[in-house]
């Protein structure tokens, strides 16, 4: 059953699209740098 779960989680990522769950985290991870080196910065 380990083996399972784990394969379905790779299946998982293997189907859904690179690019689509690329870009939501690389925007989002921007945002809070720069929220955040913002606020360092004032």
């Amino acid at each position: 059953w380990a083996q399972m779960p784990m394969n379905y989680a790779e299946q998982l990522l293997v189907n859904a699209p690179a690019p689509d769950t690329n870009p939501p985290p690389l925007p989002s991870d921007s945002v809070g740098l720069n929220k955040e080196e913002n606020t360092n910065t004032t």
